[in-house]
């Protein structure tokens, strides 16, 4: 086999592969099994623990690349499918944007007073700490990760989040009534 003859040792890649892999997704914000039979994985999505898993992964393993990569490349077909949640920021407009509506003839001089600026930002759950309930979630709109604590488990509140397929916008009502803000992290340039 071209595999014997270039010192390749499958068994070995396969085992350092599946301890990094766990590793690896005991951190993402899914419920998530896998199923390594060579050459391929196959990652499992699960809503809860009673359901079985919707197949959302088949990925080839090439024992030519560094576990590292591999692994990069999974998470980044896995982040389609981590949590979204969208906060909406209320402000004021200010006299100019205000004057501008009315002259475009979007709102009239009566509203005025009443007319509220809203803003969507849309962060996605990047990575979870289970061992001190911790979540990171990244700003889409700035590229900002920020760590929040979770008055819950974790993983009760992952199960919630995709058990009640819950709106992006009721996931951050519900986030930040279950959370706590600790500090900005900066992102590592990859």
């Amino acid at each position: 086999m071209l595999l014997d003859k270039l010192n390749i040792d499958v068994r070995k890649y396969i085992r350092i592969f599946e301890r990094t892999f766990k590793n690896f997704s005991n951190k993402t914000p899914l419920i998530l099994s896998f199923n390594i039979s060579p050459p391929s994985v196959f990652i499992y999505l699960h809503k809860d623990d009673s359901e079985e898993g919707k197949l959302i992964i088949e990925y080839k393993l090439n024992y030519y690349r560094s576990i590292k990569n591999s692994i990069r490349d999974i998470k980044n077909q896995l982040t389609q499918y981590f949590p979204i949640m969208t906060e909406i920021i209320e402000s004021e407009y200010s006299a100019i944007e205000l004057n501008e509506l009315v002259d475009q003839k979007e709102i009239s001089t009566d509203d005025v007073g009443n007319v509220k600026k809203l803003e969507e930002v849309n962060y996605r759950i990047d990575r979870v700490v289970l061992e001190s309930d911790e979540i990171l979630i990244l700003d889409l709109t700035e590229n900002k990760l920020f760590n929040f604590r979770l008055k819950t488990p974790v993983t009760t509140f992952l199960r919630k989040l995709q058990s009640e397929d819950m709106s992006p916008k009721n996931a951050w009502k519900y986030f930040r009534e279950k959370s706590e803000f600790l500090d900005e992290r900066v992102l590592r340039k990859r």
